[in-house]
């Protein structure tokens, strides 16, 4: 067996690896809508929805653990460009039908067909699909996504019909820490708080908020 060469870069080796394990899983998933599509007369729903789900929520994972690698090595550069809002929001629809469709759980958009603006999709994306996932958990029947801008500020809202967010989550943002996070969901919320910190124009720079009112959850992510 060849050893390692101890001159190997095991932090870019791990990305590598996770980078090509979420490609898997990408081909995974697809094949699940495809038996989801074909199959005959009764749908074995709870099935689906369980597959749906545990391979969505490892694809969040690996996506925070790609993040987490890069923030830690100092890699992590954000690939701003423009783009447009409502084509990242089809894309996580069709990424996640299934797992909605499932879970009998309808998602309500709202934005502008032509609103555009300047953010790194890839990071932005990522944030979005875990919050999604994490609502799909919680949810009673119904989750909203919607876009709006604001005072130069793109504000992205998911807001479901579940209980809420444990207080001890939502009192920890906007000063969480991943260095001080006891729990998958405080690492989420942080990793997802770095990513918009990542985005700044100026003095300005994005942040979450996580709040909830006498719907559900709601969490905010705002992009200068």
């Amino acid at each position: 067996m060849n050893k390692i060469n101890s001159n190997t870069d095991f932090s870019s080796l791990l990305a590598t690896s996770i980078q090509d394990m979420q490609n898997s899983l990408g081909v995974l998933h697809g094949s699940l809508e495809s038996a989801y599509e074909v199959s005959e007369n009764v749908k074995p729903v709870d099935l689906f929805a369980t597959l749906q789900y545990e391979t969505s929520r490892i694809s969040s994972e690996l996506f925070q653990m790609r993040v987490l690698q890069g923030l830690q090595s100092g890699q992590l550069v954000p690939q701003v460009d423009q783009h447009y809002v409502a084509e990242m929001f089809e894309e996580l629809m069709a990424n996640n039908y299934v797992l909605f469709d499932s879970r009998e759980i309808t998602v309500e958009l709202q934005c502008d067909q032509n609103m555009a603006c300047f953010f790194d999709r890839d990071l932005v994306s990522g944030v979005l699909h875990s919050v999604l996932v994490h609502c799909c958990r919680y949810a009673e029947k119904r989750i909203s996504l919607s876009a709006t801008k604001n005072d130069q500020q793109l504000l992205l809202t998911v807001q479901d019909d579940s209980r809420g967010y444990p207080e001890f989550l939502t009192q920890a943002i906007p000063s969480i820490d991943r260095q001080d996070c006891q729990s998958s969901s405080q690492l989420a919320m942080s990793i997802a708080q770095e990513i918009a910190l990542l985005h700044h124009r100026g003095k300005q720079q994005g942040s979450i908020q996580l709040s909830n009112n006498e719907i559900g959850g709601v969490f905010e992510l705002s992009l200068p």
